[in-house]
């Protein structure tokens, strides 16, 4: 009985909630972080655009899901991900805060797909603000929590050192402008 009880309230909950859909868009800045002395690449600048869904449980908080590509790598590599995050968020009026994971699929590579892990997790924290009339602004900051690099790879540094067996973490820099229908 009191399970029934639990998920009466929840079909509740959902029947008295508010999902909205939207579409986004815009600027990366991206880099990959190496645990390697004396390498680092510089950040390289790409886009993203995403499908996006917001399920609200009350007027101050929610989740938030998305969908969608998104470029990314550093100066030298330009990596292509199908990003999906998934993360909790709070309603302050016109101001959301957010934060959750990511998980990633790589799509593309410039230098190959054999270099990298097919797929990574990774968090993400970021702010919004939407206006009346739907259109939305969105900085988020991405960072890898597993390494992208496959254990085989090798990299040479300025110095002549080779490295093999290393860990790289992406990063990224997300400016966005959107729309929720």
């Amino acid at each position: 009985m009191k399970n029934y009880f639990f998920l009466l309230l929840f079909v509740c909950g959902i029947a008295n909630s508010q999902i909205d859909f939207g579409i986004k868009g815009g600027l990366n800045i991206a880099d990959i972080y190496y645990n390697i002395e004396n390498y680092n690449p510089g950040k390289k600048a790409g886009y993203h655009f995403e499908g996006v869904a917001r399920y609200n449980f009350c007027e101050g908080f929610g989740i938030q899901s998305e969908l969608g590509y998104s470029q990314e790598g550093h100066e030298f590599e330009t990596l292509g991900k199908l990003n999906w995050p998934l993360f909790f968020r709070a309603n302050l009026g016109q101001f959301g805060l957010y934060g959750g994971d990511q998980l990633s699929f790589l799509i593309n590579a410039d230098m190959g797909k054999e270099f990298y892990e097919k797929s990574n997790f990774g968090g993400l924290a970021g702010i919004d603000y939407k206006l009346k009339s739907g259109l939305f602004f969105d900085l988020r900051y991405n960072f890898g929590t597993e390494s992208v690099n496959r254990d085989f790879v090798e990299v040479s540094t300025d110095n002549g050192a080779i490295y093999q067996g290393y860990v790289a973490y992406p990063r990224v820099l997300q400016v966005s402008l959107g729309y929720m229908f």
